[in-house]
């Protein structure tokens, strides 16, 4: 999950905040020629989880890792809270992982990625769609991603 192609940033209007923060690290992964899938913060804000369904998450599953998922997320949206007045959060690691076990319910493009690594527009991601080994993510089915996303988890006890 990184970068920001078609919407404004989360931490400058330019930048994503992974791309903002090592711009340079980012930019020689996707050097390195290595298949890479982009999850980028435009897909991302498209899913939002609310409050009342990740608080509720412990009413199915009351172990010590859904627990912490909770609190995590309780802080996570506390500042979506305050930064832009929603009751929950978008949850852009959940929908990565979603992406790579099941790439075929996203659109993707390939593209020549590049990311900004001055002062003027740190993490600035940009893409020239081009045949590359590089896939973002555009979309898809998200219904389907706001529906495995909002269901409470399964307990893992036996």
């Amino acid at each position: 999950m990184s970068g920001v192609f078609f919407d404004r940033g989360n931490i400058t209007p330019h930048a994503e905040f992974n791309a903002y923060c090592d711009p340079a690290t980012l930019q020689a992964t996707l050097d390195l020629g290595i298949p890479v899938t982009i999850v980028p913060l435009d897909v991302c804000r498209k899913v939002q989880l609310a409050r009342a369904t990740v608080a509720a998450y412990t009413q199915s599953d009351s172990s010590e890792l859904t627990k912490l998922i909770v609190a995590s997320h309780m802080h996570y949206m506390d500042f979506y809270r305050t930064a832009e007045g929603i009751d929950g959060c978008f949850p852009h690691d959940a929908i990565a992982v979603l992406a790579a076990l099941a790439p075929e319910r996203f659109f993707h493009v390939s593209g020549k990625v590049t990311v900004d690594c001055g002062s003027d527009f740190r993490g600035r991601t940009g893409v020239h769609l081009t045949e590359t080994h590089v896939n973002i993510v555009t979309g898809g089915e998200l219904a389907w991603v706001r529906d495995i996303l909002s269901r409470p988890p399964r307990s893992q006890r036996s």
